[in-house]
């Protein structure tokens, strides 16, 4: 067997393995979702857009997100897996202004906050206990 072949074959074999890991949700980041009670803080800013899109931090299913700008920062703010969001009729606007008490995050490289609490004018709204644990499940 010629060693050019061989090469092939084993490439090959190297690039359907790492396809069949992409496929069944294998991840190969350093991105940590854990909500840690320790370093939890309290931001106030601007909605400046929503998003849903699967992410750890709703277990892999479509979660919702808002992007909070502050004066000197941007955060990507994970709230609650989307369908628990349009359940519970909890709807954060662009151009709102919020407080959100939550553990900072990181997420494809950006820094955000997984909520626990988010303040708008005299409403406040509760995604999580103390621990970081859910609350509202649907």
């Amino acid at each position: 067997m010629k060693p050019f072949s061989i090469f092939f074959g084993i490439l090959a074999a190297v690039l359907v393995v790492v396809a069949l890991l992409l496929v069944f949700g294998v991840r190969f980041t350093s991105d940590v979702m854990a909500y840690d009670p320790a370093k939890e803080t309290t931001i106030a800013g601007i909605v400046a857009q929503h998003d849903e899109f699967a992410c750890p931090a709703s277990d892999g299913e479509l979660g919702s997100h808002i992007l909070l700008k502050t004066a000197d920062k941007s955060y990507e703010v994970h709230l609650a897996p989307a369908r628990v969001m349009r359940s519970m009729k909890w709807k954060f606007n662009d151009g709102d202004k919020i407080e959100v008490r939550g553990a900072p995050v990181r997420f494809r490289g950006h820094d955000g906050l997984m909520a626990r609490q988010i303040t708008k004018g005299d409403e406040v709204f509760t995604f999580r206990d103390p621990q970081g644990q859910l609350l509202v499940r649907q």
